[in-house]
């Protein structure tokens, strides 16, 4: 995690060869971001903090970070078995995991701010907030520059398909839900229809 903050080119490298960093480490540290994610949405001070579990169900806010983390990480990786990129789907993960690092030190910094800061100094905790996400999100790409071996060029139109990919995705099964509902729902007045015609 040090290596990937101070000198993350050779971070990247050492994932990518398996001499540092699992499934496993990788694995534990997303479990960590999701941890920390629902903190951020949920637990921060009363004043900084328009949500709360009556307004926000914790399964949904779960479905949507591993959804979306999934389709990144799977739209990323079919992206660029089409455009010759190097990395396996382990490499991807591992990287993006590891990524997450300045989320998980700036966020929870955010939250502790929360606590202590007013509606007057609540910039300070939006800047601490960006910085975490911007460096994590530089992270990712230069992950995905060196895990495929890409130049950047190459590495924005992987990212820009990766994110069109997940969107479709999104897109696609939220019609198939309403498709599927209405489905269930036609199935449901059939029958019903069927079990009055028959009491008559």
């Amino acid at each position: 995690m040090g290596t990937m903050l101070k000198h993350p080119i050779d971070a990247i490298y050492y994932l990518k060869i398996g001499k540092r960093g699992s499934l496993l480490s990788a694995g534990i540290m997303i479990i960590v971001t999701f941890i920390i994610y629902m903190a951020d949405i949920l637990g921060r001070g009363f004043i900084f903090n328009q949500n709360s579990l009556s307004t926000l169900s914790p399964m949904l806010l779960s479905i949507i970070f591993f959804i979306i983390l999934g389709l990144f990480i799977g739209g990323n990786y079919m992206v660029s078995t089409i455009n010759d990129g190097e990395g396996t789907i382990k490499n991807i993960f591992v990287s993006v995991a590891y990524s997450m690092v300045p989320y998980m030190i700036m966020a929870p910094i955010a939250i502790v701010l929360s606590y202590v800061l007013t509606q007057n100094e609540a910039f300070l905790i939006t800047l601490v907030w960006y910085i975490g996400i911007l460096w994590s999100a530089a992270l990712v790409i230069l992950s995905i520059l060196n895990v495929h071996n890409y130049t950047f060029k190459q590495t924005v139109k992987n990212v820009l398909l990766t994110l069109f990919f997940a969107i479709v995705a999104l897109i696609l099964v939220a019609i198939l839900y309403l498709v599927w509902d209405k489905i269930i729902e036609f199935i449901g007045e059939v029958i019903s229809e069927v079990e009055y015609r028959v009491q008559i």
